[in-house]
């Protein structure tokens, strides 16, 4: 199944197949676009989530990643690309010669 949607300042496409699902956005200049419980504020995006749940995130010249009122990622300069994995009690943020790794605190 395959959805294209065009909310605010945000370009997505979506694929969904079985528990997966697979979205594609493009948010406008400078805007923070808000999608499966994630905030995003970057120029492309691709986020893989399963049930639901995030599982991975790749993105280009990404400023800005809030998840649960956390800020994982959150740098004045841009990153180039940054490869975020979700797990049910941390989060992996690994770009260029960046590795990040923070708890999410679970309930």
């Amino acid at each position: 199944m395959c959805g294209a949607t065009v909310a605010g300042r945000a370009l997505s496409h979506s694929i969904t197949h079985g528990q997966r699902t697979d979205f594609l956005i493009v948010p406008g200049t400078d805007a923070e676009t808000e999608i499966q419980g994630l905030k995003l504020q970057g120029e492309l995006f691709w986020l893989r989530t399963s049930g639901g749940a995030p599982q991975q995130l790749l993105g280009v010249s990404v400023r800005r990643i809030v998840q649960q009122g956390t800020a994982p990622f959150d740098e004045p300069q841009p990153a180039a690309h940054l490869l975020v994995l979700f797990f049910e009690d941390r989060t992996v943020i690994q770009g260029g010669t960046q590795f990040r790794s923070s708890v999410t605190p679970v309930g």
